[in-house]
């Protein structure tokens, strides 16, 4: 052996995790970087809330116009009283809603009937963005020849409402009436 020793010993290497002040800038950094990711996820949030919140809007005020629509017509007027379904309806609602209202004409022409509907109140339960049913509360005064005095009808109608192009039309309609006979 030479006699010479020599030092195997690595020199430590200075750590910048020992200093406090980059610790503490580190942390901030990452606490900055959850803060804006739960900025965001939160504004997304009430975004989609306003979102759904302006669908329930907008499908009310159809259905309260369908709905009226469909419970206001006259013996004279059957044509025109019976279209709304043209621009209020989605192609598969028109199908049904034919099928149902044939009958119906020829027995508000053979009465000779008159029927006024009006909303009472509405609810609305949003499912997304374009689905939205529609709980409405009528009173429709009906009337005809062999009364004296006018009826008053009540349907609870449920119209299922879809966004179609950004136009809000009835998907399907489900009717409860309180004053039918039991």
């Amino acid at each position: 052996m030479s006699g010479i020793v020599e030092d195997t010993a690595v020199p430590e290497p200075v750590s910048r995790a020992r200093n406090p002040w980059t610790l503490a800038v580190a942390g901030l950094a990452v606490a900055l970087v959850v803060a804006l990711v739960l900025l965001g996820l939160t504004v997304r949030s009430l975004h989609h809330e306003r979102d759904l919140a302006h669908a329930g809007t907008q499908a009310d005020v159809a259905a309260r116009k369908a709905v009226v629509e469909m419970t206001t017509y006259d013996y004279k007027t059957i044509p025109h009283d019976f279209s709304w379904v043209d621009d209020a309806g989605t192609a598969r609602f028109r199908k049904q809603y034919a099928e149902v209202s044939s009958p119906i004409k020829k027995l508000v022409a053979q009465l000779k009937a008159h029927a006024v509907g009006t909303v009472v109140d509405s609810a609305t339960s949003v499912k997304d963005a374009d689905h939205v049913s529609v709980l409405l509360f009528v009173d429709q005064t009906l009337t005809n020849p062999t009364q004296s005095q006018p009826g008053l009808d009540q349907p609870r109608v449920t119209m299922s409402m879809v966004r179609v192009h950004g136009r809000w039309l009835v998907d399907q309609v489900k009717l409860n009436n309180l004053t039918a006979s039991q």
